[in-house]
């Protein structure tokens, strides 16, 4: 089973950015993308349900780490001011001045009722969902989904650097498994957690944030951290792994090292 301290410490050892083609040979002459603040390249969509646009726009417009990029259409959270309050690791505060302010998301309204946020790692899904909790009331805005895309992203160094926009252009390719809408269909229920043990990762999943509100921070941290292990597993292996054996083979492995 990958170590996951010991795979990042490899990658940080190369420098932010990208690391280099050498250190994994899976890669073939790519470099596996990395985060300006040396986290996995994991790109995400959190789904908002806005209530009262005109609110959240006068609360975007009195937080100082909020500004708006007419060019894209878009609200930019960036490193700076309210945003460096919420317990970034050190190596935020380490990024170039001439490469500051970092934009840690990007938020696109689309309509009255609807407002997506992409991020470039699963750090910034948590971080991303504690900071507008704090300061945007869930009567104006809540999160109801996110949409991951669960692979590592190798590519040749010349060329530009993904937008995490690209990769859930496809609403088809997205896969949601519902499992509230069957929860009172016995027989759905029952085969579709049947299923789970064979299930493979699927590139782009759905999930519902009810977790997050009921159980905090602590419950999205783990998660992110698994979302991590699973996209490693998968970049290591030649076939498509099963999430759930992988979760197995975790656990056994934390008790049989006691």
């Amino acid at each position: 089973m990958i170590e996951l301290e010991k795979f990042f410490d490899r990658i940080r050892n190369s420098g932010a950015g990208r690391a280099p083609s050498s250190l994994f040979q899976r890669s073939y002459g790519r470099r596996l993308m990395m985060t300006m603040t040396d986290e996995l390249f994991l790109p995400a969509r959190i789904v908002y349900r806005v209530k009262n646009r005109e609110e959240l726009l006068s609360k975007f417009q009195n937080l100082r780490c909020m500004m708006y990029d007419p060019f894209r259409v878009r609200w930019m959270w960036q490193y700076e001011f309210e945003a460096t309050r919420i317990g970034f690791p050190v190596k935020y505060r380490l990024i170039p001045r001439e490469r500051q302010p970092l934009v840690l998301a990007s938020c696109y309204l689309l309509d009255r009722g609807a407002m997506h946020v992409y991020v470039r790692s699963a750090l910034r899904v948590s971080k991303a969902l504690v900071f507008f909790e704090r300061h945007i009331p869930c009567a104006c805005a809540r999160a109801e989904y996110m949409d991951e895309y669960n692979l590592l992203t190798a590519q040749e160094p010349q060329r530009p650097l993904p937008e995490p926009e690209d990769f859930f252009k496809d609403e088809s390719r997205i896969r949601f498994h519902n499992i509230e809408s069957i929860v009172y269909d016995p027989a759905r229920l029952a085969a579709e957690l049947s299923a789970i043990p064979e299930r493979t990762l699927e590139p782009l999943e759905r999930h519902r944030l009810r977790a997050f509100y009921e159980d905090g921070e602590e419950h999205m941290k783990g998660a992110m951290q698994m979302r991590e292990i699973m996209a490693m597993a998968q970049y290591f292996s030649d076939t498509p792994i099963k999430p759930y054996q992988v979760i197995r083979q975790l656990f056994q492995n934390v008790h049989g090292n006691r």
